[in-house]
């Protein structure tokens, strides 16, 4: 079984947390990137999180997690199967797909599943502070890169 993110150390455990704080459960099979996010967030949020799938689930089905960010590649469960198991319990839960490439078919798709938004590494850091601030607020005054996504026309597409 993996390592939960969680237990490692510089990572916050859940039952610790400010209870003024949103709780953002990152999905994340990459130490590397699990740090990049737990460094740009942890001024602002609990940042707890895991390297699979059934983790996250448990965690998200345990804790009052406020948002999530997903890595679509995991061992396993892939991202497509736990974003649709998410929504299937909990349908108001923010997800924010997180990949090193998303192609227009994907990108329907995980909207289509109710993903909030993405995010396509490398992403930087004002990048990620946006997608978790909307996703938080509940703003929609923003485009999100989907609108965007849906604006592009498609090969051969007339506009």
């Amino acid at each position: 079984m993996a390592e939960s993110i969680a237990s490692i150390p510089g990572s916050e455990p859940i039952e610790s947390r400010d209870q003024l704080r949103p709780i953002i459960l990152v999905v994340e099979d990459d130490l590397g990137i699990h740090e990049s996010f737990r460094v740009l967030l942890e001024d602002r949020y609990t940042v707890v999180g895991t390297q699979d799938g059934p983790t996250a689930l448990t965690i998200m089905n345990s804790y009052t997690v406020d948002l999530v960010l997903l890595d679509l590649r995991l061992p396993g469960m892939d991202g497509i199967e736990v974003l649709t198991r998410m929504k299937e319990t909990k349908p108001q839960m923010k997800v924010v797909i997180v990949t090193a490439m998303i192609d227009v078919h994907t990108a329907v798709k995980t909207m289509k599943l109710g993903a909030f938004d993405y995010l396509t590494k490398p992403f930087s850091e004002e990048e990620l502070l946006s997608v978790c601030e909307r996703a938080l607020s509940g703003r929609s005054d923003n485009i999100s890169s989907f609108a965007q996504l849906d604006q592009t026309p498609l090969p051969g597409e007339a506009r």
